[in-house]
């Protein structure tokens, strides 16, 4: 879609989910490559109402060949093709990823050459979360290389917490996690209080076959006036093995 807010959607009760993309086949191998998906803003009509968006969501033990996908809009955040979910009046939490997978399910992720960009969530005063790609606990390995991921933000504008992660791997389980030659940058999270926002360029934790090789972290930015990963900013948090990674601007 394009245009300003080409596709709105008012949820006014329960929980508010979209999904730009939803995949639930099982085995074999699923190529999804060449898709643009941009203009969506995702609200509530009363302030309660949790608001989610998953521009590709995978629930799926399938072999994931994600490729060359634009997620989000050229210009900024809040312009015409952007994403945003959720309100600076909601007292209940929103959540962004542009590429989700779900838990429970074990897939093989080989997402690269994919731009995500100019995406955010926003609540008042409870937490919301924005990252480009998130994992949930479960999958078989994981693939991220030659990804441009950039201008995302997570807003809680009185009380809330606020994350924004470029990449977010939970992970209990798989064979080996693979991040090489990424690009992220421009990520922002604020909080009204300034004390519980967090910005993590990547984060990868939960299991030791981590590489993470040749990767461009920069300007990753908080407003928190804590530190670590429960607030402040961090380029690169892994478990795993780190080289010739470029991080700066933190």
């Amino acid at each position: 879609t394009s245009g300003f807010s080409g596709v709105k959607i008012t949820h006014s009760a329960g929980f508010g989910t979209a999904t730009g993309m939803h995949f639930t086949n099982s085995g074999g191998n699923t190529y999804v490559r060449n898709n643009s998906i941009g203009s969506i803003e995702l609200t509530t009509s009363v302030n309660n109402v949790i608001t989610r968006f998953y521009a590709l969501n995978i629930n799926s033990s399938s072999t994931f060949h994600i490729q060359n996908n634009i997620i989000g809009d050229s210009s900024a955040i809040a312009s015409p093709n952007s994403i945003s979910v959720g309100s600076l009046t909601s007292t209940v939490h929103s959540v962004f990823a542009g590429v989700n997978v779900e838990q429970n399910v074990y897939p093989v992720m080989n997402i690269n050459s994919n731009v995500i960009r100019n995406c955010q969530a926003r609540t008042n005063s409870d937490s919301s979360l924005t990252a480009g790609l998130r994992t949930n606990g479960t999958t078989t390995s994981v693939s991220i290389t030659d990804n441009v991921i950039k201008n995302l933000e997570a807003v809680s504008s009185s009380t809330g917490s606020s994350k924004v992660y470029g990449v977010l791997q939970w992970a209990t389980s798989g064979s080996s996690y693979v991040y090489r030659r990424n690009v992220i940058n421009s990520l922002t999270s604020v909080c009204g209080t300034g004390t519980r926002s967090g910005a993590v360029g990547i984060y990868a934790t939960a299991f030791s076959n981590i590489t993470m090789d040749s990767n461009y972290v920069h300007d990753i930015n908080t407003n928190s006036s804590a530190t670590g990963i429960l607030g402040g900013a961090i380029g690169i948090y892994t478990t795993g093995s780190a080289t010739n990674n470029r991080v700066y601007n933190i």
